[in-house]
């Protein structure tokens, strides 16, 4: 008897996976058995494994869980019939009395089966099946059906040109004052200070003090407060391109698109439940569509700036007070700019006062819910404005310009927040 999963939606739907080894791992990034590019699941999301004739789903952690038949769950003796959900993937587990394959896109089993896949794995066979559509994989497949001693030969040649173009990298790196030149920094976490702030990091892009073709990120000393992060983001060609995750695990947001110019003062507030209260945490910005591209894709960040805040002690009665002023404001914002900022901080403000509460009331989630609506009409009402104002500019009405930047000082009047900096300063150019 053997098992297999059916695809019912999402990526591959109408395929079928078979379990054929003892283990198979289903995540977001390359090394898991089957990969699934969806920025809902995890890197490593779950795994199935073989036990004495049966199969168990575990979960591996995952920031939005796995379901089964619905219900959120960790482990599960899985049964005929059962449906498995990661993000938009929605798999059948199946018994199966015969060898049903992996059926490969646009391909029918028998096809596979005269490629001698048969013998190979899951993963092999998942990997087969995207090689031959891509100049790369036709290249592996190349590679793969080479002689050992024709191997050797390009392994040593390889070897040879690559010393050659290390020697050269290192010489152009070094410039006429030893300064750091252009190599690759991608995977690297350095510890954030302040002077970071400057630092601007991706790829294809001018005046950069650390390139990144793929990732670059920071760590921070985290201690138990809010933490807010602001950066700038440009030259960004594609939505949800640049992933901002959390301690390498959990999807935080995403640098916006910004094509040819740069997105100001962008805002994401970490919930306290979501970072290692006194230990280290992690912010990395991933360029998710570099790898294949050609040439690779353009990205940018700037001013990156890691701000933590006291969060006050639980106190439920000042969470409702906040909460009530916080509607009244909301159901005003029409009336006046300012409505609309006050409503956001009191929205923050009664989550902070639940937000240390270990069984937190019903409250918080609709709080926590009215935080994310109302910041995001904040940030476009911001954008939106910001691009008007620079149109005006474009065509030489700076008055429409001065204008539009001081009504936007009406939605964000607060001098401590990072948006109003910078229009003041925008400002500040014009006399």
């Amino acid at each position: 008897m053997s098992f297999s999963l059916l695809i019912l939606k999402g990526p591959g739907a109408g395929e079928t996976i078979e379990l054929d080894q003892d283990e198979i791992t289903f995540g977001r990034v390359d090394d898991n058995d089957v990969v699934l590019y969806d920025p809902d699941v995890s890197r490593k999301h779950f795994c199935i494994v073989a036990e004495g004739g049966s199969c168990v789903l575990e979960d591996l952690g995952s920031s939005n869980g796995t379901r089964v038949n619905g219900q959120l769950v960790e482990s599960w003796d899985l049964s005929p019939g059962d449906e498995i959900q990661v993000g938009r993937a929605v798999f059948e587990f199946r018994e199966d009395s015969g060898d049903t394959g992996v059926v490969a896109r646009g391909r029918s089993s028998s096809a596979k089966a005269e490629r001698g896949a048969a013998g190979m794995s899951a993963r092999e066979r998942f990997r087969a099946r995207e090689a031959a559509s891509t100049p790369i994989g036709r290249l592996k497949l190349w590679y793969d059906a080479l002689a050992p001693r024709s191997r050797l030969i390009l392994h040593v040649g390889g070897g040879v040109l690559g010393l050659v173009a290390l020697l050269v990298t290192w010489v152009l790196a070094q410039g006429e004052d030893g300064v750091l030149g252009p190599q690759d920094h991608s995977g690297s976490v350095v510890r954030y200070e302040r002077r970071m702030a400057d630092w601007r990091f991706g790829h294809g892009v001018d005046e950069l003090s650390h390139h990144a073709r793929d990732d670059f990120g920071f760590s921070f000393n985290y201690l138990d407060g809010r933490v807010t992060i602001t950066f700038d983001a440009g030259f960004i060609e594609g939505d949800n391109e640049v992933e901002i995750r959390l301690n390498d695990e959990r999807l935080i947001g995403y640098a916006p698109l910004a094509i040819g110019t740069w997105i100001r003062d962008n805002y994401i507030v970490l919930h306290h439940d979501a970072l290692e209260p006194h230990s280290m945490n992690e912010i990395v910005f991933d360029q998710n569509r570099n790898p294949g591209a050609s040439p690779p894709a353009t990205w940018a960040i700037e001013n990156v700036r890691i701000v933590e805040d006291a969060i006050p002690e639980p106190d439920p009665i000042r969470a409702d007070e906040r909460f009530e002023l916080a509607e009244r404001r909301w159901r005003n914002r029409e009336i006046s700019p300012r409505n609309l900022y006050s409503a956001c901080r009191h929205f923050q403000e009664a989550r902070d006062y639940l937000e240390r509460l270990d069984d937190k009331p019903p409250l918080y989630d609709e709080v926590a819910a009215r935080v994310r609506e109302c910041t995001d009409q904040l940030e476009r009402v911001y954008r939106r404005m910001v691009f008007e104002a620079q149109r005006h500019e474009q065509f030489r009405d700076m008055e429409a310009a001065r204008a539009t930047l001081y009504q936007l000082l009406e939605y964000f009047p607060e001098e401590t927040d990072p948006r109003h900096r910078t229009v003041r300063e925008w400002l500040r150019t014009y006399n």
